[in-house]
């Protein structure tokens, strides 16, 4: 027999077996091949057992085939192959933050606002009627009153009408070898302006933190010797009485009465110490017709008081600021007794409820303070 023809099938055998663990390798070594591709040779069963001596028999505890390179990602929650895939997360870093929340409260006493200002910059006084930030050396942002709205240098196009704080105002842009952001917010008489530099990274954000205080530009009027003070639009009349009263000896009547332009609506206002008992705040002998009826309650001194209104033929005529019990009409907070009802002085009969005064009139009592 020729030996060499012997041997042949021997080293087919060999070359086969070679090739079949070379293929085998690169199969379970292709990128593509997934976790539940590598997992089936695993499934070979003999007598009733898996066969783990087969390549991919090694699954883990949560089913990662090792032989295949897989291996178990607790960040992701799976398995993968640490050459293929990062066994990290990605951070969603793209939070919405406040921008303004570390930001320095400023309030201003002459015109009653307040904002929001970055803490690198330098802040005017309190009362300051004309109030610049100074930002390094400059002073870029700025509040004050005007009487108009600027019709100079003003850049075509830029004119609108903004909402802020729920007050509409004017903004426009402004100058000439710099340009500002300028708006404008109506008030009783002229305009609060506020401006700043184009270039001013923060201008918008400290603009839109403006926070207005509806009576602004209100008078206001002092009573030293009743220990009280109060605030009213600047076109309203205040009209003091103080006299000897004519129904209860030895008595003074002592209130003021706040009317508003047209003298078509005014507010009855006495405020006393509980102890001054010689004082009437009230100086009413009767109510008009009509039937008394739980109001709203409303913010007075501090303090929220129910009030009570005379409906007359289904239109309130009358709205006290105080309870429907409190006799004689007057309302105790602290140690101060107050008198207060808005009445329509004239012949018709519009409901008071429906009025712009009504709304006025709360926000005048809203305003009342004690001194003593």
């Amino acid at each position: 027999m020729n030996k060499g023809f012997a041997i042949l099938p021997v080293v087919f055998i060999v070359v086969a077996v070679l090739l079949g663990g070379v293929v085998g390798y690169a199969v379970y070594s292709l990128p593509g091949l997934t976790q539940n591709d590598a997992a089936a040779p695993a499934q070979v069963i003999a007598n009733g057992n898996t066969n783990t001596g087969l390549l991919g028999g090694d699954s883990d505890e949560h089913g990662c085939i090792g032989s295949a390179g897989y291996s178990w990602c607790e960040a992701k929650q799976k398995c993968l192959r640490i050459w293929e895939e990062d066994c990290t997360t990605t951070t969603n870093t793209n939070t919405t933050t406040d921008p303004i929340a570390d930001w320095e409260t400023y309030m201003n006493t002459a015109f009653d606002y307040s904002l929001q200002y970055p803490t690198s910059w330098e802040a005017p006084s309190a009362d300051a009627e004309i109030a610049e930030f100074g930002v390094g050396v400059r002073q870029p942002f700025w509040i004050k009153k005007v009487d108009t709205i600027s019709e100079t240098l003003v850049v075509p196009g830029s004119n609108m009408k903004i909402i802020i704080d729920g007050n509409e105002a004017t903004q426009q842009k402004e100058g000439g070898e710099s340009t500002y952001v300028v708006t404008y917010f109506s008030q009783m008489t002229g305009y609060l302006q506020v401006g700043y530099d184009e270039s001013l990274s923060e201008g918008n954000d400290v603009l839109l933190s403006i926070d207005f205080d509806s009576t602004a530009d209100w008078a206001t009027y002092t009573n030293s010797d009743m220990g009280y003070r109060v605030r009213y639009p600047a076109n309203w009349t205040i009209t003091e009485t103080n006299k000897t009263s004519e129904i209860t000896t030895g008595q003074t009547v002592q209130y003021v009465t706040i009317a508003n332009a047209t003298d078509t609506y005014s507010l009855h206002l006495g405020v006393k110490s509980t102890s001054q008992s010689n004082i009437d705040i009230w100086y009413r002998t009767g109510i008009g017709a009509g039937d008394f009826e739980a109001g709203e309650s409303v913010a007075m001194a501090g303090t929220s008081i129910q009030t009570t209104k005379l409906v007359y033929q289904g239109k309130t005529v009358e709205v006290f600021f105080n309870p429907a019990d409190a006799s004689p009409s007057q309302v105790v907070i602290g140690t101060h007794a107050v008198s207060a009802y808005l009445h329509n002085n004239s012949e018709n009969s519009a409901d008071i409820l429906g009025s712009d005064e009504y709304s006025v009139a709360k926000d005048i009592v809203g305003t009342l303070e004690f001194t003593d």
